[in-house]
């Protein structure tokens, strides 16, 4: 069998199948499915002190005030809230707001919606790779 790569920021990180493209930038890590229907991004942030559920709240107060309800979420050392958003011109999208220790990461995942039922289970085995533990980003 062979190892995907991890990826990922100072500190987190995540197993990525070796057929994804892997694009870093400032902002965030971005991985993008062979079909180039499916992308996933990763935003990572830091507090001082611990992230609690009132700060992921605050974070999402746009999508709470809008009505989208989120439920929980637990991937990998990281947990919080998701939020699934309708349709909308061709592409569906979902939204996580991590946390853990210190740390906050921002997820989304967007894909192409062409009107068939999303086979979710590698974007599930994906973010249960959510690691605390950082690796060395490369050099631009």
């Amino acid at each position: 069998m062979q190892r995907m790569p991890r990826v990922g920021g100072s500190s987190w990180s995540l197993v990525v199948p070796d057929d994804w493209t892997v694009q870093y930038d400032e902002e965030c890590l971005t991985l993008v499915a062979p079909s180039e229907a499916e992308a996933l991004q990763v935003s990572a942030y830091r507090k001082d002190g611990p992230v609690v559920d009132d700060d992921l709240r605050g974070l999402s107060a746009d999508h709470l005030a809008a009505g989208v309800v989120p439920v929980g979420a637990s991937h990998g050392d990281f947990e919080g809230l998701a939020f699934t958003f309708p349709s909308e011109d061709g592409l569906a999208r979902q939204e996580w707001y991590l946390r853990h220790g210190a740390h906050v990461l921002f997820v989304s995942f967007t894909r192409e919606d062409e009107g068939d039922a999303h086979d979710g289970r590698l974007l599930q085995r994906i973010l249960g790779t959510l690691s605390a533990t950082g690796v060395p980003t490369p050099t631009r």
